[in-house]
């Protein structure tokens, strides 16, 4: 079965509803994102009904000191979820003893290592940021994430191809996909769905363009019509 590169963020206030909106959009996109908004409402069996419908995406962008992250890590990859997101800029001692534990785990955990916010760009600077290049600072994140072992990272799609073209091994999860037409939101750095995946995106996330809409299915199938080119093959 082929789906679209796509995890639709769950950003809801219940499980009964995020499962329902789930459903009706599995067939056509890969996963589902979860942040802490549905998470902190999560029961293990909301967890496991969920992840029959696809792998789960949990974004609680870890940033702490080391042992409390990795510690956290253990906790969420024993919900069953298949990816989890920390900060880059958290360094790279955590990120060093998160990627030696994920070796010693032997399972698909992955870690991701989050970037730039795509809320951030020229009208919403990012707070870091004083002379420096934003895409610079996401090339500098990716590099730190990279030397410390995590290969997978969050980045906008603007700046995925250079990453990609600077490191091949690099995979990246693109937020901040809309379709052409639609408004940009709280988002910053935006760019369609089919311009994010030619650039070398290896997923995207898209939220309220089909979580808010009337017909969830029918606008996950826009999203899956628009990725045509870049469909995943999944096991039925």
């Amino acid at each position: 079965m082929k789906k679209a590169p796509i995890f639709v963020a769950l950003d809801v206030d219940s499980w009964e509803t995020a499962l329902e909106i789930a459903s009706q959009v599995s067939e056509s996109v890969y996963g589902f994102k979860v942040g802490p908004r549905l998470g902190l409402e999560a029961q293990q069996k909301d967890w496991d009904q969920l992840k029959k419908l696809g792998p789960i995406f949990y974004d609680p962008k870890y940033y702490d000191i080391p042992n409390t992250m990795l510690a956290s890590l253990k906790k969420v990859e024993s919900l069953g979820v298949s990816f989890c997101t920390i900060h880059s800029s958290s360094g790279a001692r955590a990120m060093t003893d998160i990627s030696n534990w994920k070796s010693e785990l032997g399972s698909n955990f992955e870690v991701l290592a989050v970037t730039v916010l795509t809320s951030f760009g020229d009208s919403n600077p990012w707070p870091h940021l004083k002379n420096a290049d934003l895409n610079n600072e996401v090339e500098v994140l990716t590099q730190l994430a990279l030397k410390s072992g995590l290969n997978f990272v969050v980045c906008s799609g603007h700046e995925v191809s250079r990453l990609k073209r600077n490191n091949p091994k690099l995979k990246a999860i693109c937020p901040g996909v809309r379709l052409p037409g639609e408004g940009a939101g709280d988002q910053s750095r935006v760019m369609t769905p089919q311009k994010a995946l030619s650039e070398g995106a290896d997923f995207l996330v898209v939220g309220r363009s089909i979580v808010e809409a009337t017909d969830p299915r029918a606008a996950a199938q826009k999203f899956y019509q628009a990725c045509e080119s870049f469909l995943i093959e999944v096991p039925s």
